[in-house]
């Protein structure tokens, strides 16, 4: 599954498109499930109902962190009730402080401080030698 909130999908755009090449190329067929919603509580709710009602679900991927939380917390609502026979492997982008609560959860980290300063310093650099012109790309690691 992957999931999203609404308000976040602009920004979850090519996330997702990244996300889609990757299981369209992968050597294992992956059934693909969109769900979005427009705030947390009711993400969790669709979560919930989508692995209750199918359960050869066995991950959901995270565009935005707040998506993690609630696939995190519709997880944990499922165990507690004893629904889920298998564990739920929940990958996405978010920060460390979720990871660090859920370690199951595979975060991928966008180091954002880093872009934030590389990108500062490109628009000033470009403002100091008056170059609007050109594009420039600049490839930040990421790390999981």
């Amino acid at each position: 599954i992957m999931v999203s909130l609404i308000d976040d999908m602009q920004h979850g755009k090519l996330r997702a498109k990244g996300f889609n090449n990757a299981a369209d190329k992968a050597k294992q067929k992956i059934r693909k499930l969109e769900i979005t919603a427009d705030n947390p509580q009711s993400l969790k709710e669709k979560i919930y109902l989508h692995i209750k009602n199918d359960i050869t679900i066995d991950g959901v991927f995270g565009l935005n962190e707040q998506a993690v939380v609630q696939a995190m917390h519709a997880k944990r609502q499922l165990l507690k009730e004893q629904i889920l026979k298998n564990d739920i492997i929940i990958a996405g982008f978010c920060n460390q402080c979720q990871s660090d609560y859920d370690s199951s959860i595979i975060a991928i980290n966008q180091n954002a401080n880093k872009i934030g300063k590389e990108a500062s310093k490109l628009v000033l650099k470009r403002i100091k030698q008056n170059d609007f012109k050109e594009f420039y790309t600049q490839t930040i690691p990421v790390s999981f």
